[in-house]
């Protein structure tokens, strides 16, 4: 009997202006054809026979194809649904229904229909009428984002069989406007934590992704660590007996671990007790020695004054004699010395009269020999006047000479110069000026031409500096953009060490592959405008993601080999693709132009227009994440507009990402989710590349203009160079004719010159003839002057003689006086030398007697202070040291004592030394030994008690284990023994084991996969297999506990997805023929698209959602419509 979506205003009764409005409204219906014996179960006739025997037959399961499953242990009744399985659904205004009520079969379900039609809206339902999070679904973060666009509330109703007794009828309804959910309990209202009781007591875990396995977490089932799917595995079997002894093992384990930490730390802490105590009773020992040994030094010290004293008295007395003999050797020694003192003063007045008398000899003969040097200057003056007037007399004579052969030299010259003049030469005409001012006009004009060039070259050439100045700039601002790869990559090396591995293994074996290997992809995109990294990041899903993290492989062996050195051989965790055999350029096609999408809805660029990089690359994007149908835009836009007119199921606006969900039936409409977008971590630092265009284009007009002056600076320096040349000529021409001229010039100025110096010559020889000849007159004179020289010289020649001979005789009576001297000064030596030589034996003997006495004296003091001490001594000892001391002193009366102070002194030092060597470290020994030994005991006990507890800990952990890990491994036994067969069946090999741990938290459950023949079995990872490899692995998985489970329903959404058509045809038929079995747990199987020709069983179930732009009023039975379109086909 079809159910149907009731409408608002829908009316059983045929209203016809309901009827009329329900016309055209899209209708769905969710159809049970189960209930018919002759559906055709989608097996094709070709012969069109439609016998009911040969339809049994192919779709009957033989014993050689059902599972051989022990009984369901869930109670059954006896319409054959477990207790805890969904009987009926009824869902308001949730999501894309306005009504909706359906009732589930008590085997296998399978909900089909197209996209968008909402399947995968009944298993939010499911999950959220039973206590679900919204995260749990990963669709929305908030409960009022599920209540149907428009509304104010939703309601879910979910009835849950219950074999003894009333079913159980649960109601959730969700307020949109603060955000909060209400609860009925069997149409009572109820609290959350009554309605979660109820809901756990029918072992129902939506949480539990083996139970509970929503669209968009069938990638997170593979990803699950095997401790967490262990733990959900257990919970999803529903032996509560292994969940709890799980639970008591890992509380057991760690508090063991725990418990034996401190118990060592106790055991540690015990034994260095013992250790610190046997040092204590060493120490106590020490103490009675040393109190010994301080009674002995006290006594020692008390003595100590006795012997000073004894050895005081006797440095005294023995210091009085000294200093008698002392005085005595004094006396004697100024006896002595008192005729050397006497002798000694007669030798300084014989020194000093000797002395003076030689002073007076040398003054004198200093006095006579200046004289002499007087009289010798005068005689050597007199004879070089005489010889001057001499040399005079000589001059006079050549000068006469030498005039007579001046005038004939004259006369001479003045014939000649005469002879030269007779002829005039000629004069520098105007015609030869005229010449040289001509060429000069013309240097001119070059040189201003050629400095107008030089100007301009000038001008050219900071141009052209100013030029390369800015082509610098440009290159060093395109090298700065040019760096972001390696920002990127040195981000990657931080964040993403395998990837970053991966990328540089590749860049050294790149040679290896056939083809190119791209990526990752953060490395090979770049986003041409930074504006938008917010966006178009999220879009790639986000930094978290591991998109931005994949290697692209251009074709299939190189996938292959990647992977398998990569992954398999190193241990790498990273992620690769191969997109396949696609058509590029459909791949990234946009539905129009971004010119045309800012004018119908006012968005800026498809994200695919906003990134450069390889076209594989870019195509693999769009295959992923449809980014050629992603729009996005900066500025605020009418959402509503975009949602209502457009066929964009993501965009993004400002700082927000918009999410569509649209359905065609019933009223229509939308469901719209919001979220922000993250801030972008990679594409930040990415190259602007309309700003990386701009500067290269500004570079190259730059170089262009640079070029062009430089070919403007080269036609300027080759004028430059002819016009050098050509000015280089012209001055050579004037220079000729200049020289022509001056050679003119000069020749008429010397023939002037030569008029000029015949004049001077003529007026010179005249004033020669005319000079007087009186030179006979002048050398008498000079003769009579010589003669008087010659007399004066005489007489200071006697003079000098009588000087000489009163010189000699002075020197010799002051040299006769010096020896005298001498002799003096050498007795007055000797002498002094033998009275200072007395003089100190007698200060000598005055210090050592002035010691003495300072000594004696000292000593005296000394004594009295230690006869003092010696009074007061043994004051400060001890009463039992007292008397013994008192015998020491009466024997010391009579007897002296045997020790000198010194002696005792030492005997000190070294009982002390002794006393040292055993002072303790711990001066509270005894104290502190009777408390080590009252802490001992109290951790005796301590240590005895944790003993006694671990030995518990261990007996109850073993006797866990051993309930436990026998069950599990029969648990786990018979999953993996399902598991490999199913896995045999589709051609592959798969196993199930326990990872085992000495920590019962790291145990788990390890699935092995293997797809090819020539792979080893590989541990199942979200990166390790391909997409539609995780969704056999995990369909089987979760089939593999179809019948070991205590869950009375499984819910599985488009797990086919990814899958090949061969894998999706053998899955679906062991998923048919392990749900279809009587007993077994409920079974919800969501999926858009079937192949044809699938196995079908008539104990499943099949609901169909049905949508279009109009439906009839009321639907004819599902066998009617499978007949009719299985008559169109056999007609084909």
């Amino acid at each position: 009997m079809p159910l149907r979506r009731k409408l608002d205003d829908y009316n059983e009764e045929g209203h016809s202006e309901s009827s009329q409005m329900a016309m055209k409204r899209k209708r769905m219906t969710i159809d049970d054809d189960s209930s018919d014996d002759d559906i055709d179960n989608g097996q094709s006739n070709t012969n069109g026979d439609d016998d009911e025997d040969d339809t049994d037959n192919v779709n009957l399961p033989t014993a050689s194809l059902v599972f051989d499953h022990p009984v369901a242990p869930l109670p059954v009744g006896e319409d054959g649904y477990v207790e805890g399985s969904i009987v009926k659904m009824v869902l308001r205004n949730f999501v894309t229904y306005d009504y909706c009520e359906f009732t589930p079969g008590p085997q296998l379900n399978m909900i089909i229909g197209p996209n968008g039609t909402g399947k995968s809206t009944i298993v939010c339902a499911v999950a959220l009428g039973l206590g679900g999070s919204p995260l749990l679904l990963g669709r929305a973060r908030n409960i009022s984002d599920f209540v149907k666009t428009g509304e104010e509330e939703a309601s879910i109703q979910i009835e849950l069989k219950k074999v003894d007794g009333q079913n159980v009828v649960i109601q959730r309804k969700i307020n949109k406007s603060n955000n909060s959910s209400g609860w009925k309990l069997n149409g009572r209202t109820s609290t959350s934590r009554d309605v979660l009781s109820v809901i756990a007591s029918l072992n129902i875990q939506v949480d539990n992704l083996c139970q509970f396995l929503p669209q968009d977490k069938v990638a997170e089932f593979a990803q699950l660590t095997p401790p967490l799917l262990l733990s959900r595995t257990q919970v999803a079997v529903g032996d509560k007996d292994l969940v709890k002894w799980h639970e008591q093992l890992i509380n057991k384990r760690q508090k063991q671990k725990e418990l034996q930490k401190s118990h060592e730390s106790n055991l540690n802490h015990h034994k260095d007790l013992q250790s610190r105590n046997q040092l204590l009773e060493k120490d106590i020992h020490r103490i009675k020695e040393r109190e010994k040994l301080g009674k002995e030094i006290a006594l020692l010290q008390a003595k100590l004054p006795l012997a000073m004293y004894a050895d005081a008295k006797k440095d005294y007395e023995e210091s009085k004699t000294r200093e008698k003999e002392a005085l005595d050797e004094k006396i004697r020694l100024d006896h002595e010395a008192g005729p050397v003192v006497e002798a000694l003063r007669n030798c300084e007045v014989e020194k000093e009269r000797d002395a003076n008398e030689k002073n007076k000899a040398a003054t004198d003969a200093r006095t006579l020999s200046s004289e002499l040097q007087k009289t010798t200057e005068l005689i050597r003056k007199s004879t070089h006047s005489a010889a001057m007037k001499k040399a005079d007399i000589e001059g006079i004579k050549k000068r006469e000479l030498k005039r007579e052969d001046e005038i004939r030299r004259m006369e001479t010259m003045i014939r000649q110069l005469e002879e030269n003049v007779r002829e005039e030469p000629p004069t520098a005409n105007d015609e030869l000026n005229e010449e040289i001012a001509a060429i000069t006009r013309e240097i001119n004009d070059i040189s201003i031409e050629s400095k107008t060039d030089i100007d301009s070259a000038q001008d050219f050439v900071r141009q052209k500096n100013e030029k390369d100045r800015q082509i610098s700039n440009k290159k060093s601002e395109l090298n700065e953009l040019k760096d972001i790869r390696r920002i990127r990559l040195e981000n990657l090396k931080r964040h993403q060490i395998d990837t970053y591995k991966a990328f540089s293994w590749y860049k050294e074996n790149s040679t290896l592959f056939k083809g190119k290997i791209h990526g990752p992809i953060q490395l090979a995109v770049n986003l041409k405008d930074k504006r938008y990294a917010d966006q178009v990041e999220s879009a790639l899903g986000g930094v978290s993601s591991s998109h931005l993290r994949t290697f692209v492989c251009e074709n299939a062996e190189d996938y292959k080999m990647f992977m398998a050195e990569l992954v398999d051989k190193q241990g790498l965790r990273l992620t690769a693709s191969w997109p396949g055999d696609i058509d590029i350029a459909s791949t990234v096609r946009t539905p129009c132009s971004d010119e045309e999408l800012k004018s119908n809805f006012g968005l800026d660029h498809f994200v695919i227009n906003l990134l450069e990089g390889p076209a594989i690359v870019l195509a693999y994007l769009c295959q992923q994440l449809y980014i050629n149908t992603f729009p996005i835009g900066l500025q605020n836009v009418n959402i509503e507009r975009i949602v209502e007119r457009s066929s964009f199921l993501r965009f993004a606006v400002g700082g927000n990402m918009y999410r569509v969900k649209k359905y065609s039936y019933g009223r229509g409409g939308f469901q719209t989710t919001v979220r922000p977008t993250g801030s972008a971590k990679i594409l930040t630092d990415t190259m602007d590349k309309e700003l990386f265009d701009k500067k290269h284009n500004e570079l190259k007009q730059l170089q262009v203009m640079s070029n062009t002056i430089e070919s403007e600076i080269q036609l300027l320096n080759t004028r430059k160079q002819e016009y050098k040349q050509k000015l280089h000529e012209l001055k050579h021409k004037r220079d000729d004719k200049k020289s022509l001229r001056q050679d003119i010039i000069d020749t008429h100025n010397r023939w002037e010159g030569q008029k000029r110096r015949i004049r001077r010559l003529q007026e010179d020889l005249e004033t020669k003839k005319a000079e007087p000849a009186g030179m006979e007159q002048e050398i008498a004179n000079l003769k009579e002057e010589i003669v008087i020289e010659a007399k004066r010289r005489g007489k200071l020649v006697l003079q000098y003689k009588q000087i000489v001979e009163s010189y000699v005789n002075k020197v010799m009576q002051r040299n006769k006086l010096s020896l005298q001297s001498l002799s003096s000064w050498g007795r007055l030596e000797s002498m002094n030398t033998f009275a200072k030589s007395q003089q100190l034996h007698v200060k000598e003997a005055t210090q050592l007697y002035n010691q003495a006495r300072t000594h004696t004296q000292n000593c005296k003091a000394i004594a009295r202070r230690h006869f003092e001490s010696a009074n007061k001594a043994g004051q400060e000892l001890s009463e039992d040291l007292q008397g013994e001391f008192k015998k020491i002193c009466d024997d010391w009366k009579i007897n002296g004592l045997d020790k000198t102070h010194l002696e005792i002194e030492d005997e000190i030092q070294g009982l002390q030394a002794k006393s040292d060597a055993l002072k303790m470290i711990n001066p509270l020994a005894a104290t502190t030994y009777e408390k080590l030994m009252t802490e001992m005991k109290n951790l005796d006990a301590k240590i005895a008690s944790n003993s006694e507890e671990l030995e518990t800990i261990s007996k109850d952990i073993t006797e866990l284990h051993s309930s436990w890990e026998p069950r599990l491994e029969r648990l786990v036994a018979r999953i993996s023994e399902k598991f490999s067969e199913a896995f045999e069946r589709i051609g592959c090999a798969g196993e199930v084991g326990i990872g085992r741990d000495e920590d019962y938290a790291k145990w788990g459950i390890n699935i092995q996969v293997k797809f090819r023949d020539n792979e080893k079995l590989q541990l199942l990872t979200g990166q390790r297999q391909s997409g539609g490899e995780r969704a056999v692995s995990t369909i089987l998985y979760l089939m593999s506990l179809q019948n070991l489970a205590r869950a009375p329903f499984r819910v599985v959404d488009e797990i086919n997805q990814g899958m090949d058509p061969r894998n999706e045809r053998m899955i679906h038929e062991q998923i048919v023929k392990s749900a279809s079995l009587a007993g077994t747990s409920q079974y919800f199987l969501i999926t858009p698209k079937l192949l044809p020709d699938l196995y079908y069983n008539e104990h499943m179930r099949v609901l169909c959602i049905y949508n279009g732009e109009w439906q009839p009023e009321k639907l004819k039975s599902a066998d009617h419509y499978l007949r009719q379109a299985k008559e169109a086909m056999a007609a084909v």
